[in-house]
This record gives structure tokens, sequence and C-alpha cells, in this order.
């Protein structure tokens, strides 16, 4: 379980980590609001320039300004007129997990899962072989995206209320907030799936104590991964400003390539937290049946 949980831990916070404590793609050189001789984005090489400290200029005399012209009346014109582009909406809208219930329960000796007519059941063994072994989890989370068996199941459940986002508009700034805007709704569903695990964790503790140190560990994992979680929002909504106030094309391209590859981390993370969560909440109906029947 540790192990599993640490990889899931330091592969989606390496690229977290990059947009929230610091852009990997420099301020654009010549923009407002940038000073003279700091790192930049250069747009004609394509290069990070102003790396090193600049070199001593030595004091020159400046010469006096010549006498001002006489002053010249400039013709007055009329601003043209600019008809707006209507293809680019105000605001774009991203699919949210409907609130249909989901549910498990214990029948037939298995633990099954219940999602709009739909059923799925796992045997108790495999529900135990997962909580005592997160890589086990691992490779048939993989294998059920593959094959569709009965992880498969569970993640066709997330992925029908959780339909990924994929811009293809003209305006690049507007495809950046909204990459930002789905991370953080996503976001805010993975901190969910971690305090439900904790809570989860927590009750198999009195209910299965022969694997109390394992429950124990995979509490302190969930706190530890929301401890980093609820630091993303507002440490990567600190740079979305300065993204959007750029204006050069090919340092917001390299901006929005970052944003896209920050939400797949984010969804493929949330999808598989949502898998295991569901499956400790099948384990956790199989005890309680056990304690109800005793």
């Amino acid at each position: 379980m540790e192990n599993g949980m640490t990889k899931l831990l330091i592969a989606m916070c390496a690229i977290w980590a990059t947009a929230a404590f610091g852009q990997t793609v420099p301020p654009p050189c010549g923009e407002k609001g940038v000073p003279d001789n700091v790192p930049c984005y250069d747009a004609k090489s394509g290069k990070v320039i102003h790396t090193n400290t600049p070199g001593f200029v030595p004091h020159q005399e400046i010469n006096p300004l010549p006498p001002s012209a006489e002053p010249v009346t400039a013709p007055t014109v009329a601003p043209a007129k600019v008809t707006p582009d209507n293809t680019v909406p105000h605001h774009i809208e991203f699919p949210s997990p409907p609130a249909t219930p989901q549910s498990w329960s214990y029948e037939n000796n298995a633990s099954c899962f219940h999602d709009r007519g739909t059923v799925q059941c796992f045997e108790t063994s495999t529900l135990q072989r997962y909580a005592s072994n997160r890589e086990v989890f691992e490779a048939q989370f993989q294998a059920g995206q593959v094959v569709g068996e009965a992880i498969g199941a569970l993640i066709r459940a997330w992925m029908e209320r959780r339909r990924k986002v994929d811009l293809e508009r003209k305006d690049i700034k507007q495809q950046i907030s909204t990459y930002y805007n789905a991370t953080f709704d996503l976001n805010d569903e993975l901190m969910h799936q971690e305090d439900t695990l904790i809570t989860d964790y927590t009750r198999l503790e009195q209910l299965d104590p022969t694997r109390r140190t394992l429950y124990e560990q995979g509490a302190k994992n969930s706190a530890a991964f929301n401890s980093v979680l609820v630091t993303v929002r507002p440490k990567m909504g600190e740079g979305l400003p300065v993204i959007l106030k750029a204006k050069d094309v090919k340092y917001l391209r390299k901006s929005l390539e970052q944003a896209k590859g920050i939400y797949d981390l984010t969804f493929n993370g949330a999808k598989k937290e949502y898998v295991y969560s569901q499956l400790m909440q099948g384990l956790l109906a199989y005890y309680e049946h056990q304690q109800n029947t005793h």
C-alpha cells in the first residue's frame, strides 16, 4: 500500500510543483511590467535570456537635448469599428459529475458495487489483497483499463461522471483558464477521495484489527497527500494572472501545453484514486456485513 501511494504522490506532485512554485516558462521579454535584465523568454530565439547579472556600465555624460520644435496639431482620425469575434465564448463550461448515488452491498459471498442498475461484484480475498498491497492494485488497474474486467467497470463509472476536457479553441488564454479551472475541480475531488479513504481506514482498523498497521499507514499516506493537494489551487492561481496578461503567442502556447499536462495528470490520478477508494468501501461493506450477522 505504501509503495504505490508514494509513487502516486511523487508523480502527481512533480508537475504540480513546477506550476505551483515556479513557472517553467519565464515571462516574455518586452512585456509590460517585466523589468530589464531579468530572465525572460525571447520570442525570436526561442530561448530564455538575461540569465546572468549584467556587467558594469561606466558612467557617461549625457548631452543636453536640443530645443523643442514648434508644436504640430495631428489630424483627428475616427476609430475603426471592430466586429466582435463570436467564435470564442466568454466562459467555457466543463462537465461536472452528476449526483447519482452509488452504493456497495454484500451478497452471495461477495462485495457488490451498484451504479444506475449496473452491478459489479468482487471477491473478499481480492479486496483484502488490494488493501494489503497497493502494488497489486496498481497492476490490476492498468490491466482493467485495457481488458475491461471488474476494475474496468469502476473506471467506466467514473468516466461517465467526469468526461475529459478536450479543447480546440482559437483563444489560447481561454483554453489555459479552462484547463486550470478543470484542474482545480479535479483537485477538490481528489481531496474528497482522500478524506473518504481516511474515514474508511479508521473504520477498517476497528473491524479488521489483523491489518491495523496497514490501515494506519494508509490513513497517514492519504493525509500526507492531502497536505500537498490543499496547496495546489492557491499556488497555481498565483501564476495564472501573469500568464493571461502575456501577449507573446509562443510563450502562451508553451503555457497552454503545461496547463494541459497538469490537467491530464490530475485527471488520471483522480480516476485511479476513485477506483481504489471504491474498492476500500467494498471491503468495508464485507466487514460491516460480518459484524451485523454475528
